[in-house]
This record gives structure tokens, sequence and C-alpha cells, in this order.
């Protein structure tokens, strides 16, 4: 049920069970040290403005500030050189917020949009907005569907977030496609040569509590074999009373590196239980409908929680036969499975059922299992030409099967007044017809990586996709394409400080599933969509001064993008329609200091429904503010009595955003304040963190029932320590 009530774009395919073998595929991919391609970098130990500079599994970070990223091409290459734009969020941003989730580490980078807190504990894949456009996350650069164990809101395992914008099917494919508007790509922690352990607990508002540790002990004595695992376990109510969650998650990692070869076998289990908050609903206007208070959870009390598993392993090698050949190989297997309960709340007539003065109540129930199987490799080349030319060339290969099972089936719960809507018993609805989703792809890849004279870096990829989707629903589709996703672009060092650059890439995504009642549902056509974007920018940075930033504009075109709309008290609608994005980026980060930090960043988007002859042509996406921004700040004390203070805080704020692909209602813009403190005396340190520090109350677009609102989380407070050894 909540693929064909879900918000606009997101394709049901994603949004539901179905499709959650694609979570945890190949986790290992970006963790691994790739050739690195030759640039201006700031070397570990030197000077950036304040912050020294060191050297992480991820690549080299000084502060805030990241100096090469994986996910623009594939290997680990210097930000200024790819012709694209991408933001990192480097592991002592997260630490130094003291950011929980997702979605506030996400928020320091312009044009991405999260989620309200408590819809973090049914996160669904194509949750986060990227210049407008729904987004895959990934981690280590394979896909992981939100909605099948993949728990976003915990921190402990991440050890930076890399956010490309655009197209990206040269460089991410899965069976579904790949990311149209960008990737979230989550880089997880390797085992380093250094052993250390770390704990940390934390409780706070609404029945939070944490518990999260990190142990790295390497096995071999001079560090080459090592072994490093994460875990993470945590309880939470909210200021709606009857939501609540609960998550375990443990990630091992057994890693061989000598310098030449890398073997490395990674696992994890996620465990996630949860109270699937529907929202308040509407009408028109006036939101929430018939003035329920802030806190009403509209829906039956006594709904079963949603409970997920998965199961992952992924293993991958790499060797480098000289310095200038590097071969990588990889593998992962999923298996996750699920029981979703959920309910929708609308004020009728809502599908047939109820008047005007009632609130009508729709249950549902979804069961999937999936099983993923992912392999693939790549050889890198970089071939000494001369000091003048330096290309680096990459082939590839890669394979994602997905077979998938599930039965989806919903009840009339209730029609009445709220008290109808809480009291009235949950409807287990009769068991719905078994439906399957399988998806096949296979995709080549080959990729140039050229700079000239040391200032002029061109990119040019292609991918190759033969793609297979199989989908037996109440909408059978059998559809099978070969699909060229082409992808350039060039960056110029006008001067060491300043490169501006230009791109162009073109992506596909596979099609909808269907799986809903023609009683109740109509659908329209079914495409493999495909999309386009150009941009360009010119980033820039200062060491002296520790200045560094990017700005850019770009244009983004969606073809046969799937959209599902309420377009009568009696129907819903799922079909597909040409979407466009336009706009205007800037990201920049200042580290004065070794006391001073800061962040800033603002996006204005346009983006809209492009379709002639639909009934949303023109009208804006839902959840999509036109103006969205961040300022954030730190100031450490490094001498003195106060040694080992820290304080910081951020205002993040945005305009008013459609509620519905309708544009019936807009919620208000609104700037909520976040502030941080920390105290470490040697190997302990103490961190208090507020969000909405002023308490702001307003309402936000539900990300999973579009057309009903959820109320902004009221200040709350986490408190904890953190110890190392």
């Amino acid at each position: 049920m909540i693929c064909y009530l879900r918000s606009l774009i997101a394709p049901c395919a994603i949004s539901t069970l179905a499709l959650s073998a694609f979570t945890f595929k190949a986790h290992a991919q970006q963790a691994l040290d790739p050739i690195v391609i030759d640039g201006i970098l700031v070397e570990p130990g030197e000077q950036f403005g304040g912050q020294p500079a060191e050297a992480t599994g991820a690549g080299v970070v000084a502060g805030y500030v990241a100096f090469t990223a994986d996910s623009g091409s594939r290997t680990r290459t210097p930000i200024e050189q790819i012709p694209q734009s991408i933001a990192v969020i480097p592991r002592k941003v997260i630490e130094d917020q003291q950011a929980s989730n997702l979605t506030e580490i996400t928020r320091n980078i312009s044009g991405v949009q999260g989620i309200e807190r408590r819809e973090g504990t049914q996160q669904l894949d194509g949750d986060f907005l990227v210049r407008g456009q729904f987004v895959e996350t990934y981690v280590n650069g394979r896909i992981a569907l939100l909605d099948q164990g993949f728990d976003p809101r915990g921190t402990i395992n991440i050890e930076r977030v890399e956010v490309l914008k655009g197209p990206t099917s040269s460089l991410f494919t899965a069976a579904n496609g790949a990311p149209i508007s960008g990737v979230v790509n989550i880089v997880e922690k390797i085992p380093e040569k250094k052993r250390f352990a770390t704990i940390e607990a934390f409780g706070g508002s609404f029945e939070f509590a944490n518990v999260a540790f990190d142990i790295n002990q390497p096995i071999s004595t001079n560090g080459d074999l090592a072994f490093r695992v994460t875990g993470d376990a945590r309880t939470s109510g909210d200021f709606v009373d009857e939501v609540e969650s609960q998550f375990f998650g443990i990630y091992p990692t057994l890693r061989y590196d000598d310098g030449r070869t890398v073997l490395q076998f990674r696992g994890r289990y996620q465990r996630t239980e949860y109270d699937l908050y529907p929202g308040l609903p509407t009408s028109g206007e006036n939101f929430p409908a018939f003035d329920l208070p802030r806190d009403t959870f509209a829906a039956a009390l006594d709904q079963p929680k949603t409970e997920l598993d998965a199961y992952t392993i992924d293993v991958l090698g790499e060797h480098k036969f000289t310095s200038e050949l590097l071969a990588r190989v990889r593998s992962g297997f999923q298996h996750s499975f699920g029981d979703q309960f959920s309910t929708v709340t609308a004020q009728g007539p809502f599908f047939f059922a109820g008047t005007s003065d009632e609130l009508v109540r729709l249950d549902s129930q979804q069961y999937a299992e999936l099983k993923l199987f992912d392999a693939g490799g790549e050889i890198v080349w970089t071939p000494k030409v001369s000091k003048e030319v330096k290309p680096t060339l990459l082939v590839g290969v890669e394979h994602q099967s997905t077979l998938t099972s599930f039965e989806s089936a919903f009840a009339f719960g209730a029609v009445g007044d709220i008290n109808a809507v809480q009291t009235s018993p949950f409807q287990l609805p009769p068991t719905g017809t078994p439906d399957t989703f399988d998806s096949f792809t296979t995709t080549a890849i080959l990729q140039s990586q050229t700079t000239f004279l040391d200032r002029v870096h061109v990119l040019a990829g292609l991918s190759v996709s033969d793609a297979r989707y199989e989908i037996d629903s109440f909408v059978d589709v059998d559809l099978e394409d070969t699909i060229f996703s082409p992808r350039v672009g060039v960056a110029v060092d006008v001067t060491p400080n300043f490169t501006p650059f230009v791109g162009w890439g073109r992506g596909f995504r596979s099609p909808p599933t269907v799986a809903a009642s023609s009683s109740f549902f109509t659908v329209g056509q079914v495409a493999i969509e495909r999309n386009e974007q150009i941009e360009a920018g010119v980033r820039f940075k200062n060491k002296q001064i520790g200045l560094s930033g990017s700005v850019a504009v770009f244009h983004l075109e969606r073809e046969d993008a799937a959209v599902f709309a309420t377009v009568s008290a009696q129907t819903g609608l799922l079909d597909v329609a040409d979407q466009r994005s336009r706009g205007f980026e800037f990201d920049g980060v200042w580290q004065p200091t070794p006391n001073w930090s800061f962040i800033a960043n603002y996006a204005y988007t346009d983006a809209k429904i492009d379709q002639d002859g639909s009934a949303f042509d023109g009208n804006l996406l839902q959840r999509v503010p036109e103006h969205s921004g961040r300022l954030a700040f730190r100031y450490l004390f490094t001498e003195g009595p106060l040694e080992g203070l820290g304080l910081g805080a951020g205002v993040t704020a945005l305009s008013e955003r459609a509620g519905d692909l309708g544009n019936t209602f807009f919620t208000d813009g609104y700037a909520v304040v976040d502030a941080q403190a920390s105290y470490k005396v040697g190997n302990v340190e103490a961190q208090l963190g507020i969000e909405n520090l002023f308490d702001k109350e307003e309402y936000v677009p539900n990300f999973l029932f579009q057309g009903n609102v959820g109320p902004l989380t009221p200040v709350n407070v986490k408190a904890g320590l953190k110890v190392t050894f």
C-alpha cells in the first residue's frame, strides 16, 4: 500500500519491500585504497588554514575539508579534477555537530533535503532530495535501499558522506538503473593498523537511549591484517507518544592490506522495529484537518510494529600489479525480509469511503523476502605517457540479479472522527496475491580521466547496460533494453586556487512496480526512465586562510519519471511525466585558525512537472523548497583553563514547500537552530546537543504519504559520554 500512497516520483518498486533486495551490496568498494590521481593536494601533516591535514581510510582531510573523493570517478581523485558537483562531509563534521542520523549530516550540503526526525524510524530509499529530485542512498558505492534494514540514523560506522549531484549511470549501476539526480554515498570505516577502542553512551529527550562501540584490532605484528567491528543499539520514543523504534546493528570487517594486495570481508546484520508514522491528514490549506493536535497519532493505536531484518556478506580483492596497473574484483550477497504494517488516514471521501466531515483509515500489510547477488570488477591503468599528458583508464563490468517475492493487501479500518481512527482495531488485511519483481542488469563501463599540462582535466565515461525487468503484479511488465549512458566534462585549473568546470551526463532508471487493486488504482504508462543534466561551476580554495568551496548552476531533465497522485476522492493514478529542475548552489568551508570552523551553503531550486497535457503540468514538485541553506560554526578552546571545550551552533532555513503534486497546499518556510557543546579531558569526552533550540512549531510535508503533514520535533536534548582506549 505504501508504494501507491507515498509521495511523488519515488517508484513503487523502491518504496515497497518489494525491492529491498537491492540493500547492502558489495559494501567494500569505496573503502579500498584505489590508484590516486595526481593533482593539487595537501599532504598529511601540512596545514590548511588552521587545520592539519591527515590521512584517513577514505582519503586526506583537514578538519572539515576533504581533498579527494571516490564517488566522482571510481578512483581516488582530487575533487578539483571532477567536472561534476560533489560535496564531502568528513568524520570530524559528524562528530563536532554530534549528528545522529543521515539527515543531520547532509543538511551541511546545498540542495539536499532529508526528512523529519520521527520519519527516520521508517526511512525509505528515495527519501532524500538532491536538486529537487529523489535520489538513492549508497554504501561504499553500492546501493542500499533504506527500507530493508539498512538504518541511516546511526553514525558509528560512517567515515564520511559523499554527495554526487546529477546522473551517475557511468559510475553507479544497479538492477533498478542508476541514480538520476545524484547519490548520497556513505563511506564506511575500514580496519586500521593501530589498536584502539571507543565506547559511547547517550540518552536524551523522548526516552532516547543509545550505546555504540568501535573496536579495531591488528592481527599481524605489522598491522597488515586487521579486524574492526562496530555496533549500535538504540531505542527511542517521540513527541508523538505512540511512535517508538528499536534498532540493533553490528558490522564486522576483516582486511588484509600489504600495500599491493587487499583482501577484505565485510559482514552486516541489522534489525529494526518501529511504529510507522502516517502523518496528519490535511484539508486543502487547512492542516491538520479538523484542528487535530500536533502530537496526534492518526492511526490505530494497536497498529503492529514493522519488523525488518537484513543479512549481508561482501568480499573484495584488489591487487596492484605495478604502480600503473590495478585490478579489483568484488561480490556480495544479501538476504532481507520483513513485515510492514501501516495506516494512512485522510479526510473523506477517500477511495469511495466517508464524507468531508469524516476521517477514513486504510490499513495495510506488506511482507517481502528478497535475495540479491552482485559481482563485478575493474582494471585501472595509469600509463606514463609524458609530463604533459597523464591519462587514467578504467574498464569495468558489473552484474546484479534481484529476486523479489512479496505480498501486499489492505482493508478499511475505520470511518469517523479521530477517536474512531485510533480505537478501532487494526484490520489485518486478507492475504494478498503474491507478486514478484525480478531484475537483471549487466553493465560494461569505460572511463578516461586525462590531465593535460597539469591544468586541464578531461573526464569521459560510457556505460552500456543490458537491463531486464520482469514484474508479475496487478500490471504485468516485461521490459528489456540496451541503454547507453554517456558522461563528459572538463575542469581547468586557471590558478591553483580557482577551477571552473562544466559537465554533461545521461542516465536511466527502472519502471515502477504496481501492486494494487484495480478498483482503487489506475495505471497509465509504465516505462524505463531516462534523464539528462548539464551543469557548470567553479571550485575555489585558499590554503593559507583555510577557505574551500564551490558554486554551480544546473539544468536537469527527467523523461518518463514515475509519479503518483490522488486525482480525485475515489481514485489514484500511477503514470509517468517529464520533470525538470534548474538552479544555483553554493557550498563553503572556512577554517581560519585552529579554533574557528565555519560551514555555509545555499541553494535555489526550481523543480516542476514539465509535461504537456498532464493535469500537473507546471506544478512544483512536493517537498522541494525554492530557497534553502545552512550556516554553522564551532569554536574550540585550545589553551588556558577551558582547553578541550568546544562550542558550536547552526541554523538551517528553507522556504515554503508544496505538500502534494496537485499543489493544493504549501507548508510555511522556517529556520531552526541547533547547538552543541563538548568537553574533552584525556580519553574521555562529554557531549551535549540540542536540536530545534528555540522550539520552532511548524509543519513539514510527510515524505511517505502524499498530502499529509507532520510537525517539527520540538526542542530535544541529547547528552552522553565517549571513552577511547
